[in-house]
């Protein structure tokens, strides 16, 4: 039967397997078994050749009252070349991991401009990054981004989505609505007021982004000024208002009747076409009233 070379461990022979072996040359004057390497990282027998391995006993230490090798610490967890080969990824696999189509272009660089063929895998069944973005037109300045921010957290936002804005323009805002209920509600609605000031929210994406919704027709809120009492009520400011446009909602504050010198109606107006800065006509006593209206 043949005999297993001896390992050398910088001066120190190893016998075959399950032999004891001194280390002559070692300061402890330590004892080991053969058997021990796999605290040494060797491994057994079928795992690495003897003849090529080699440790340096520097990187050990012994325990008080027992005569055997142990990885220093931080050590004993050291994984082999192979292992670390196996574990390997790019960061581009990393990231990429359970993303979608994953086919590589096929192109040539010439003078600098790569030729590509965009396959349909990458047209179909993806989502835009901009899916979420609603876009906002201020009719009028609009107010600090700092109480626009606050005030659409308050009546946009939902407990697990919050929304972010940014500025595009002075008058043009963008607004991130991850919420899907959400931001069909909002754009549904598509008039809001932000401060008081009229806002027209739109759907955006690259197209709108260059062309912006027709301005023609805007939300204003209009004060109808010394209406008389058998006429303030939903039914009379209504058919009031609409001498301005179309009638959307009254004001909390004309609702609950802060001032009943003036109601503040919201009203679509049409900007091409005149609107009125007086309403007149005969009560029931056939006496003539006038009713001012004003466009805040």
């Amino acid at each position: 039967m043949a005999t297993e070379p001896p390992l050398r461990i910088e001066g120190v022979e190893v016998a075959p397997s399950g032999v004891e072996i001194e280390d002559r040359k070692a300061k402890h004057g330590t004892v080991a078994a053969a058997s021990d390497l796999g605290v040494l990282g060797i491994g057994s027998k079928s795992d690495v050749s003897l003849e090529d391995a080699t440790v340096s006993l520097l990187q050990y230490r012994i325990v008080s009252g027992r005569e055997e090798l142990v990885a220093k610490e931080g050590l004993a967890g050291k994984k082999s070349g192979k292992d670390l080969a196996n574990e390997k990824s790019s960061y581009v696999e990393a990231v990429n991991v359970g993303s979608g189509s994953n086919i590589p272009p096929v192109f040539e660089i010439v003078d600098g401009v790569a030729d590509i063929e965009i396959p349909t895998e990458v047209f179909e069944d993806v989502e835009p990054l901009w899916n979420s973005f609603v876009v906002g037109y201020f009719m009028g300045d609009s107010t600090y981004i700092g109480t626009i921010h606050s005030t659409v957290n308050r009546i946009w936002s939902t407990p697990k989505a919050k929304i972010d804005v940014q500025f595009i323009s002075k008058r043009t805002v963008l607004f991130r609505i991850e919420d899907e209920q959400m931001r069909k509600r909002v754009l549904r609605r598509k008039y809001w007021h932000i401060a008081d000031v009229p806002l027209v929210v739109n759907e955006w994406n690259p197209e709108t982004a260059q062309d912006p919704p027709d301005m023609s027709v805007l939300p204003l809120w209009v004060d109808l000024v010394n209406v008389p009492g058998y006429l303030y009520s939903r039914e009379g400011l209504k058919f009031l208002s609409r001498t301005a446009g179309k009638f959307v909602k009254l004001h909390p504050n004309t609702e609950r009747c802060i001032r009943m010198d003036v109601a503040r109606v919201l009203v679509e107006v049409d900007l091409t076409k005149p609107i009125p800065q007086k309403i007149c006509f005969k009560d029931r006593n056939q006496r003539n009233i006038t009713v001012e209206v004003v466009y805040p």
